[in-house]
């Protein structure tokens, strides 16, 4: 009995881990003034895009100015930044189009 729960918690555990990360974008940013700085910064911290559907994972984090900083996001992460993205003039290049492929 022990061996079975032992079987369905592993099961359930790696069903959780596991992620599908289709249409999923690496894009490599470059702050050239404060304020895109701490707007990066800020949305680093911010817990509003980190459930499920819109996701953004900062696989380098901002410090300083004229340094790229790698960030992994979602097609919904996509949309609801992409206003804000061209207000503020950020720079950007796609590193990996689709994190899946």
């Amino acid at each position: 009995m022990n061996l079975f729960l032992i079987i369905i918690a592993t099961v359930l555990a790696l069903n959780q881990a596991y992620r599908q990360y289709e249409n999923y974008q690496v894009f490599r940013f470059l702050p050239q003034t404060r304020s895109q700085l701490a707007f990066l910064r800020r949305l680093a911290f911010n817990r509003t895009f980190q459930h499920e559907s819109s996701s953004i994972d900062f696989w380098s984090h901002p410090t300083n100015l004229n340094q790229s900083v790698d960030v992994l996001l979602s097609s919904q992460a996509r949309r609801e930044l992409s206003s804000t993205l061209e207000r503020k003039k950020l720079k950007f290049t796609i590193l990996i189009d689709n994190v899946q492929k």
